[in-house]
């Protein structure tokens, strides 16, 4: 297992910016003027006071979240962008639930195509326990996986300048995932780690980088919304 949720690889606190107003138990955030960086425990009071949101999109690394703001993907989506700079702690996940709930928009993950990125995705559907048994602790059942998917490096031409080859503890990862019960019968993402694990090479978020700057802000994202054929986890 890659994520651990005693020793969380979030890098840095969790920020989220865009068309909202809140108030936490430190006062009022403007989150149109500046980042906010997220409570520091999971019982944080947190309250919606305006907003103007369509979606919320959590992407897995500050860089992305960085680029998507310079290019001005919030202002022009009605988006709400967050990351946890990695794997979101505990009281971010917590805060993102809490948001999610007030809002009722639906919140997309934009992660790579690679073992890690499948985790985040089943840390933020699931819960912290997604990995042995089911949990509901600040999961988001109706979270959607966004991409970066299989399919999509071969469509958007990401070759081999971008690819990196799977370690075998990625391999391991992968195979774990389909053998998880909750997954033994999701057909799609089988098929995506089956593909994943055939290509033996993993895709960054990043790699759009190289087709354009804001390639991934004007030309991907957009695509992908408007698509509607989203992964995500189905319940019984």
């Amino acid at each position: 297992m890659l994520y651990d949720s005693q020793n969380s690889k979030s890098a840095r606190p969790g920020s989220i910016a865009g068309p909202l107003v809140l108030r936490d138990m430190r006062g009022l955030h403007d989150l149109r003027k500046v980042i906010w960086t997220g409570p520091t425990q999971s019982s944080d009071i947190i309250h919606v006071e305006e907003q103007n949101v369509r979606l919320m999109l959590l992407v897995e690394k500050h860089t992305i979240f960085e680029r998507l703001r310079v290019d001005g993907f919030p202002e022009r989506n009605n988006c709400l962008l967050a990351t946890g700079g990695g794997f979101p702690g505990r009281a971010f996940r917590a805060a993102l639930h809490t948001i999610h709930a007030q809002l009722r928009v639906p919140l997309y993950v934009l992660a790579d195509n690679d073992p890690a990125g499948y985790e985040l995705f089943f840390l933020l559907s699931r819960g912290a326990g997604f990995a042995e048994k089911e949990s509901t602790e600040h999961a988001i059942p109706s979270a959607v996986f966004l991409g970066l998917r299989a399919e999509h490096v071969e469509r958007y031409g990401l070759d081999d300048r971008v690819r990196i080859k799977l370690t075998s503890d990625e391999r391991i990862a992968l195979k774990r995932f389909q053998k998880r019960s909750w997954l033994a019968h999701e057909n799609e993402w089988q098929n995506e780690t089956d593909a994943l694990l055939n290509r033996g090479s993993k895709v960054e978020v990043e790699a759009f980088c190289f087709l354009s700057l804001p390639f991934l802000a004007e030309t991907y994202l957009p695509e992908r919304l408007n698509a509607g054929d989203h992964l995500r986890l189905m319940r019984s």
